[in-house]
């Protein structure tokens, strides 16, 4: 009789893979190439939205508009939403943050809309959500399909509804908290539909904005500030500030102090004159003085060098938004017809210049 002759053998890896359910052979490999996909996936994400976003502003636009700022504009916007979306499945399911970077390779659904225009025969027009707040209840239930600008939306926010219930699903085998966090996750998208902020006068925006840049250059910092938000909340939920609490909590009570004091200077040189742009152009002088104080308080210590690299990524995120804005040279970057627009809508906030 031989060893294996009673069924005691293990099976080869090959046949025990073989075993697995299709998720469970996935997570296997997922979790034997977790860095590899985890670094990759960010740049992967970039790559298809920036696809994305050139195909919908330039070639499939009635009039073409891409430009610098309406590449920081839109991609802000997805970078914003996606970060959104994965801290709603965070709080709720509790995955852990750095399981859930996977979700950007599911970034290749924002060519459905695309697929949509091109196989109807229309021009991308796509818009935020206006209205009053029963209208625009009534667009997000339908899917946005009672808005017609956005119809080309609809598939793709109704797969992005059953992407996240299903896969909340499969982690918690709950059905009850799987529609909750589908149903949170797709109110947080749209929220983030809404056309929320606008240049003054603006006619469908919910708040007017005064400042001397245009729309595309003044969403990109909105939604700048928002985006800077959430990943210092993304790398927080990641547990990547617990060592040296102390070195983080000085570094951010230095960024703070940094911020107000260069929005002090832009104020009395009088480089910025209304208030909206001189609050806001302090905020890559925040991130700087943060990566800064943290590397010297926590020198000596175990500081995250994953949470230093974040902020530095975001660093320069904020660099490549703000730093036209401040030096005054975004009239190459924003397109022709703001910039032909952009004495009169000048005139109109500052009218004594």
């Amino acid at each position: 009789m031989t060893p294996h002759s009673k069924g005691a053998a293990p099976a080869p890896e090959g046949k025990a893979a073989e075993g697995l359910s299709i998720i469970g052979r996935f997570n296997a490999w997922r979790l034997r190439n977790l860095i590899a996909v985890n670094v990759f996936a960010p740049f992967f994400f970039v790559l298809v939205v920036g696809a994305r976003i050139y195909i919908e502003t330039e070639l499939l636009a009635p009039e073409p508009y891409f430009s610098y700022y309406t590449l920081c504009h839109h991609m802000l916007w997805f970078a914003g939403t996606f970060l959104s979306l994965m801290l709603v499945i965070h709080f709720i399911i509790k995955t852990p943050i750095k399981d859930l970077f996977i979700l950007c390779y599911g970034s290749i659904l924002v060519f459905i809309p695309i697929l949509y225009l091109l196989l109807t025969g229309q021009k991308a027009a796509l818009t935020y959500l206006r209205g009053g707040f029963w209208e625009i209840l009534k667009h997000a239930l339908t899917f946005v399909w009672t808005w017609e600008a956005d119809r080309a939306l609809s598939i793709e926010l109704g797969l992005i509804f059953a992407g996240i219930t299903g896969l909340a699903w499969l982690i918690t085998k709950r059905p009850g908290k799987a529609v909750l966090t589908g149903a949170v996750s797709y109110s947080v998208l749209m929220l983030w539909a809404v056309h929320w902020v606008g240049k003054t006068p603006h006619k469908y925006a919910v708040f007017s904005i005064n400042t001397w840049m245009v729309s595309n250059c003044l969403i990109s910092v909105v939604l700048l500030h928002v985006f800077s938000f959430l990943v210092i909340i993304t790398i927080w939920r990641a547990g990547l500030f617990q060592n040296a609490k102390k070195a983080w909590k000085a570094a951010f009570i230095t960024g703070a102090a940094a911020w107000i004091a260069f929005s002090l200077i832009m104020k009395i040189t009088q480089w910025f004159v209304l208030p909206f742009d001189i609050a806001a152009s302090g905020l890559i002088v925040f991130t700087d003085a943060v990566i800064l104080t943290a590397l010297y308080k926590g020198l000596k210590k175990n500081i995250s060098r994953i949470a230093l690299a974040a902020l530095i990524g975001l660093f320069f995120v904020q660099a490549a938004v703000m730093g036209p804005l401040l030096i005054r040279a975004e009239e190459g970057l924003i397109t022709q017809g703001e910039l032909q627009n952009k004495t009169k809508r000048l005139e109109a906030v500052l009218p004594d210049a």
